[in-house]
């Protein structure tokens, strides 16, 4: 897991996956493959979390500035 869209990115190249995440429920970013779900289990239930996926090819710059348009538009999804 990482802190930053930049520290995703880095975890991704090295790892060699394709995409990197911000998840809202657990506050952190990280990487990950397009069939990767983020969630957790609790009482053997998928629970899902919010969160934005991007491209790791992407500038953490870039990244930072498409969430936070998105989070313009829809600032009910930080809530939660």
């Amino acid at each position: 897991m990482a802190d930053s869209w930049t520290a995703a990115r880095a975890e991704a190249q090295q790892r060699g996956l394709p995409l990197v995440y911000h998840d809202f429920d657990r506050k952190t970013y990280g990487a990950c493959r397009r069939e990767d779900d983020c969630g957790h289990f609790s009482q053997g239930c998928f629970v899902p979390h919010r969160a934005i996926c991007m491209r790791a090819g992407t500038d953490p710059v870039e990244m930072a500035e498409k969430e936070e348009a998105f989070l313009k538009e829809h600032p009910e999804f930080a809530e939660g």
